[in-house]
């Protein structure tokens, strides 16, 4: 049984996220027995990591969240010479 189309948006969103912040994240897609809940999942490892949530309402606006700190903290770093 495949999964939905909101699952894998859902899961190329997480592993979006993952790449952005730096971790190489291989996500295996759930199989029909299998319910993960990405929205929690991310939110979590947010707050683990010290960014801020925002609303958190869905799985986009965490997304959404987690770019705009992902880019404010990559410009504070300086650049090499």
């Amino acid at each position: 049984m495949p999964i939905s189309d909101d699952d894998r948006k859902a899961l190329e969103g997480f592993q979006l996220a993952a790449r952005l912040s730096g971790h190489d994240v291989q996500l295996v897609e759930p199989g029909p027995y299998k319910q993960f809940d990405f929205t929690a999942h991310l939110a979590k490892w947010m707050i683990e990591h010290s960014f801020a949530t925002g609303h958190g309402a869905c799985f986009d606006d965490l997304l959404a969240e987690l770019s705009w700190q992902i880019k404010e903290l990559r410009a504070r770093v300086p650049k090499p010479q």
